[in-house]
């Protein structure tokens, strides 16, 4: 499982590097004649909005999973539905900018994974994370191949995304009841 979500988290990465902003110009100057030292600038990069998104997202995934592991927790541990809803946010994501890039294949093969992972999660997670995850269910739970209607994909999938934002959150809240792993560490 754990070579599952890594295998997915670098297809991922992949996926967002050619999404991004190819606008990162490289120039070369001379600095001042009393030093003869040359100076590389880079312009920043650009990230679309879904760019950051998913970066977000896959961040806080696996930083959570690292804790898993750390900590050995079992398959069925109640933490593993944030992962899922991450998960599917992420895959979500990649969805969406294959639509907007006009990749069906890639767009048709991420909405079966978001299913998929959404399927995943049943059974497992509880309480706020448990009702997310079902809400999530439900928007895409009709949506089949998004090639076949891509506008109402498109409109789904931003619905989907916004739906599963609060794993953020629930990710975050776990970070917080820990010093050893994740963006924040705070003691409970």
């Amino acid at each position: 499982m754990f070579c599952l979500l890594l295998l997915l988290l670098v297809a991922l990465t992949v996926v967002a590097g050619c999404g991004s902003d190819p606008s990162g110009d490289t120039t070369t100057t001379t600095a001042s004649t009393a030093s003869s030292a040359s100076t590389t600038t880079t312009a920043p990069i650009r990230l679309s909005k879904w760019d950051k998104e998913l970066a977000k997202t896959a961040s806080l995934q696996a930083e959570l999973v690292e804790l898993l592991v750390e900590e050995k927790a079992p398959g069925d541990d109640p933490r593993m539905g944030i992962v899922y809803g991450l998960r599917a946010r992420t895959v979500a994501i990649a969805c969406r900018q294959a639509i907007d890039r006009n990749d069906s294949a890639l767009a048709d093969s991420a909405m079966l994974q978001v299913h998929y992972t959404l399927n995943e999660s049943r059974d497992i997670a509880t309480g706020a994370v448990e009702q997310t995850l079902a809400k999530a269910r439900a928007i895409v739970d009709d949506l089949g191949a998004p090639s076949a209607q891509p506008t109402e994909a498109a409109a789904l999938l931003d619905e989907l995304i916004t739906t599963l934002a609060p794993m953020l959150d629930a990710a975050n809240a776990v970070f917080s009841t820990t010093t050893t792993v994740g963006p924040t560490t705070t003691t409970t």
